[in-house]
């Protein structure tokens, strides 16, 4: 009777010992004002007034052009109707159903720049009204956020294409050699990224980055394109200056925290369907051992120690994410790759195996973008020298401090000077990227928000001039 006695009471203690460290984590979180549970979201993403917010203007627009669709969203109707499919000549850049490839400095084919006119003169006075709404101080859109994961976020894709007009209006622009109505067009596709910012969860800090590096190929088609004075110079560089993100990943680990442990409460038949990944195989005679399984995981202390895993994770995770060093940035990679292998051991941590080192490969996407965005400050740099200097290129990055540079930026990833590679026509400014190798400024086949980490391995993240 000793041995089983002794069991039960160390079963006791261990249970006892992971729920008092689930109440300390769950109070310092909560002593700091942040959110715990989807209610508290919904308090803390609080909305701002119609009068200031542009996510009105721009749902109104959008009701216009497919009402059914966006009075469904905005009336929280599940599932959406279809939406009216925009109608695209496939040669039209960017957001065609076939969007090739362009140089960044040979002229756009006949084709295409026809396409590309008679897209924008269609979508004049649309693209006039986003700028009206962009004028306005906030943006958040109505979201449930008591939704969790199965929240409907259509604004999300919206916005994309609302940059990429932009992006393919800065295209057109600098294949005539107005460099000004280019900088205005990247200004206002970075202004449509940006105004995702203000929107809790990661998958609108993502699609803010995918915005934002539209921005950076449009200004690297614009000095690929022609040379610039130095007053447009020194607009592009405010304008990069604008696509820095300083907080997005902490506040999307925040806002992420309370989603994520949203899924320990969720209904059994709930959760099958949000982990399946073929929605027919929801319910049936599944979900009686799916149930049965999560029961057995909640009785017996896992689901406990999953949660604490969780807490423990993300608290570390956000506070890693208050710096902006090489060594905070491999620390967060470990720790969510290291979660995941931790929930894979028996008894297996679902929710945080599952859940959270999606969470670790997003802080990869924040330093590839602001490891683009310094390049292309060096590139302006280099740009100013030459054009100081009979229109030669310097042979180090050396040669731009302090005249045209104050210093030369370091690489997010190595924490080391951004590198400088002379072409046999024009340059590439890059960092050495997630692998932190220098692969001599090689180019990978996608850009930097449709591609893994492992798929970066091998190549470099930069910013051409081909010029």
């Amino acid at each position: 009777m000793i041995l089983p006695g002794l069991c039960v009471a160390w079963f006791v203690a261990f249970r006892l010992s992971n729920s008092n460290r689930v109440k300390k984590l769950e109070l310092a979180v909560r002593q700091r004002g942040e959110p715990l549970t989807l209610a508290e979201l919904e308090v803390w993403q609080s909305m701002v007034p119609d009068a200031e917010n542009a996510a009105v203007p721009l749902m109104r627009l959008w009701e216009k052009e497919d009402s059914r669709f966006w009075k469904a969203f905005a009336s929280g109707e599940s599932p959406l109707p279809q939406r009216v499919a925009e109608t695209i000549n496939p040669a039209v850049p960017f957001l065609g159903k076939r969007p090739p490839l362009y140089s960044r400095s040979q002229p756009l084919p006949a084709n295409s720049r026809a396409a590309a006119d008679a897209y924008l003169d269609q979508q004049r006075e649309h693209m006039l009204a986003v700028q009206e709404a962009l004028q306005r101080a906030h943006c958040r859109f109505s979201v449930d956020y008591k939704g969790g994961y199965e929240a409907l976020l259509p604004h999300v894709t919206a916005m994309k294409t609302e940059a990429q007009r932009f992006q393919l209006a800065a295209l057109v622009a600098a294949d005539r050699g107005d460099a000004e109505a280019c900088i205005a067009s990247l200004t206002d596709a970075s202004r449509v990224g940006n105004a995702l910012g203000e929107n809790s969860w990661l998958i609108n800090q993502i699609m803010r980055i995918t915005c934002l590096t539209m921005v950076l190929e449009g200004t690297e088609y614009l000095l690929s394109r022609q040379s610039l004075s130095p007053h447009q110079l020194d607009e592009v560089g405010i304008l990069l200056e604008h696509l820095r993100i300083t907080n997005g990943l902490r506040m999307a680990l925040i806002a992420e925290r309370p989603t994520v442990l949203s899924v320990f409460d969720m209904p059994a038949a709930a959760l099958q369907r949000l982990l399946s990944s073929d929605p027919a195989e929801s319910g049936g005679q599944g979900f009686w051992s799916y149930r049965a399984g999560l029961a057995i995981l909640k009785v017996g202390g896992v689901a406990t120690i999953d949660r604490r895993i969780t807490l423990e994770t993300l608290e570390r995770g956000i506070a890693l994410a208050e710096q902006s060093s090489p060594e905070a940035l491999v620390e967060i990679e470990q720790i969510f790759q290291k979660v995941h292998s931790k929930g894979l051991e028996r008894p297996p941590k679902i929710i945080s195996a599952v859940f959270l080192p999606a969470l670790g490969r997003a802080a990869d996407k924040f330093a590839v973008l602001e490891a683009r965005r310094r390049s292309g400050l060096v590139a302006l740099a280099v740009e100013k020298y030459r054009d100081e200097s009979t229109r030669t290129l310097p042979e180090h990055l050396d040669a731009l401090p302090p005249q045209f540079l104050a210093s030369v930026p370091l690489d997010p990833f190595t924490g080391e000077s951004l590198r400088y590679r002379r072409l046999t026509r024009g340059y590439v400014v890059y960092s050495t990227g997630v692998d932190r190798h220098d692969n001599g400024g090689k180019q990978p086949s996608k850009p930097p928000p449709q591609r893994t980490s492992s798929e970066s391995v091998g190549y470099d993240e930069v910013f051409v001039v081909e010029r």
